[in-house]
């Protein structure tokens, strides 16, 4: 118990015959009497009651017919019933034993209980039920014999009672929460056209409460409520014409229309929908402009979709101007409501540092929020977390369950993380013939890494028969998407015929695709193509213009080709000193042409000192890999 002065909490006596009276630390009356002498209501004294010692007290007829006897305060006639029904029959405990039952059973207990309590205490049959539906409903002898008036009124067609009972058995309010009553009432003012009725009966029928679904009616009862203005039915109308297509054919121009009526009405929920209109381009012009706008309104009355949605306009400055702060304050406020895909969105800003002071282990736990309540984004990038030891300890087996859990629900990302601990063994067994499958999942779906992978595995014969075909096939789809890895790879296949028709114009367009998003090989390869006329005219400039920035960035092979350059003045002016230089960048990463030329210039003195152990140094390195030119060298100056 807790003391409703002090707060202070300690535990009622054990002695079910004991009433404590005040709080034993401040001697507080534990009952507040000003509060107790108003409830007149026994439903209301209960509840009171109920608050101070919790639900249990309904399972000790005791201590619960002693309180009746201290503290109730209606006629003394209704208090002797009331704990007479509590001491002789335990009414209370069974009541609460039988709540967990079918609604059958309780029914059936009910009248057992009512003709049980009639008989034994010779009461009336509509007093001694009366006082059991008291206990039961926990509503007051006056609310009984309000529903009764209410119901007399709707039977008679008033229109007004109609709603008001149908509500109270769809709510559960004041009543036993009853659909099928429910159903019959709201159908009946419905009929008469009143809207609100109209609308609640649609929504009957669309989750099938009292009723077997139907969504045909369900959308011709929203249809007669939104056309008399009822922005909750307008707002659902909407719905069925965007999402479901359910009753209705599918029409987002439909949609539309019906959201802005809803939303002129301040309803936030079709402010949202309409912003998504807007956002997407559905039904109307793209215009995201115009999607903020309304994104906003909703979000001013806290819906938490629009929150987070005007969240992400301005985190990727679409209709707004791009603020990473005021993006965070909008996704926090949408998080903090349970919306799981701003609780992801607060873990990206997180992260990455967006807006706010970058912190793995506040994304960790953002995404964690959000991956449990089964968005498959922020699976797949808890998932990531563990993979790389993002705001905690690194956990490969982890990793796999999250990457399962998003890959399972279909998302393209997870499918290929998946993939990737199946292939390498991270945190499963490893298994290429499952990688493959992930992988294939995820490459329909138009995930670029997959595709990539898909095709590796198909070109190794990983998981699956090589097929340099099929491999052609997924490398193609990769670099259509701009994987620069993929069009070099294509390239590579265009230029040696596998997998395709040998095509030099084709290698040299894909070579040349990579190349200027700066795939470094393909740079390299595309200088090769203008140094030999490969599917493009002979150009030895534009061959050097490639082969330096690949040879920048450390591409041995490049770095040779343009020492070639330098030193023949090839597509630019010879400078041996630049081919030296170049030769050697090349050779200390043990390419063995570049070792043999690098050989020649010390043995010559082009461009450096000349200096025959350097070049001899030069030469065996060159050897050792094979090269004969090399061993040619060595033998004339070992005769010298």
């Amino acid at each position: 118990m807790k003391c409703f002065k002090c707060g202070g909490e300690f535990v009622p006596p054990k002695n079910k015959t004991v009433t404590l009276k005040e709080c034993p630390f401040c001697h507080t009356p534990i009952f507040n009497d000003e509060v107790v002498r108003g409830l007149y209501d026994f439903a209301d004294f209960l509840q009171y009651i109920v608050s101070i010692y919790g639900k249990e007290i309904y399972k000790d007829k005791y201590k619960l017919a002693n309180l009746i006897a201290d503290l109730y305060v209606g006629e003394e006639k209704i208090k002797r019933v009331y704990r007479r029904a509590v001491l002789e029959d335990a009414v209370s405990s069974r009541i609460y034993n039988i709540s967990l039952k079918s609604s059958e059973e309780r029914r059936l207990f009910y009248h057992q209980l009512i003709t049980s309590f009639i008989d034994e205490n010779f009461y009336e049959q509509d007093f001694g039920k009366q006082v059991i539906d008291c206990f039961a409903q926990g509503i007051s002898l006056d609310l009984k014999r309000e529903i009764d008036k209410l119901i007399e009124k709707a039977e008679s067609g008033d229109v007004e009672a109609q709603v008001k009972l149908g509500t109270r058995y769809y709510d559960g309010q004041d009543a036993n929460q009853n659909y099928k009553e429910a159903v019959k009432w709201l159908h009946k003012a419905a009929e008469q056209g009143n809207a609100d009725a109209q609308y609640r009966l649609a929504v009957c029928y669309e989750y099938g409460r009292g009723v077997v679904v139907d969504y045909k009616q369900s959308a011709t009862w929203y249809q007669k409520a939104a056309k008399q203005g009822n922005a909750e039915a307008q707002n659902n109308l909407g719905d069925y014409y965007y999402y479901f297509g359910r009753g209705l054919d599918k029409n987002y121009k439909q949609a539309t229309v019906w959201y802005r009526m809803s939303a002129k009405q301040g309803h936030a929920s079709a402010q949202n929908n309409l912003g998504d209109c807007y956002y997407f381009g559905r039904g109307l012009d793209q215009n995201y402009k115009q999607a903020a706008v309304w994104y906003r309104k909703a979000a001013e009355q806290e819906n938490a979709n629009a929150q987070n949605s005007l969240g992400i306009c301005y985190y990727y400055g679409r209709g707004l101007t791009k603020d990473y702060n005021k993006a965070v304050n909008w996704y926090r406020k949408s998080a903090e409501k349970g919306n799981r895909g701003a609780q992801n969105n607060l873990g990206l800003c997180y992260e990455y540092g967006h807006g706010l002071v970058q912190d793995y282990e506040k994304a960790v736990e953002w995404y964690r929020k959000s991956a449990e309540q089964g968005s498959a984004i922020a699976q797949n990038n808890l998932g990531n977390c563990y993979f790389y030891g993002r705001g905690l300890v690194k956990d490969y087996k982890q990793a796999a369950e999250w990457y399962h859990k998003s890959a399972k629900q279909g998302n393209s990302s997870a499918q290929y993380n998946l993939g990737r601990c199946c292939y390498y063994g991270h945190g499963t067994v490893q298994n290429y013939e499952s990688a493959v499958s992930l992988f294939h999942k995820a490459a329909l779906q138009g995930d670029v890494a997959a595709q990539r992978a898909l095709a590796i595995c198909h070109e190794k014969g990983q998981g699956i028969a090589q097929h340099y075909g099929m491999a052609a096939k997924w490398y193609r789809a990769a670099a259509e998407q701009g994987d620069t890895t993929a069009q070099n790879k294509l390239g590579y296949y265009y230029e040696i015929g596998q997998g395709v028709t040998q095509s030099y114009e084709n290698a040299a367009k894909w070579y040349q695709e990579a190349a200027k998003h700066n795939n470094i090989e393909a740079q390299y390869k595309l200088g090769s193509c203008f140094q030999h006329g490969l599917g493009v005219t002979q150009d030895y400039a534009k061959a050097v213009i490639w082969y330096l920035k690949a040879a920048q960035q450390g591409d041995m092979n490049a770095q040779c080709n343009l020492a070639y350059c330098y030193k023949n003045g090839k597509g630019v002016k010879q400078n041996s000193k630049e081919a030296v230089k170049w030769y050697q960048a090349a050779a200390v990463q043990n390419l063995v042409m570049a070792q043999y030329n690098l050989g020649v210039c010390y043995e010559q003195g082009e461009g450096i000192d000349k200096d025959i152990s350097k070049a001899i140094e030069w030469y065996q390195k060159a050897t050792e890999q094979g090269n004969l030119l090399a061993k040619k060298r060595l033998e004339v100056l070992s005769q010298k």
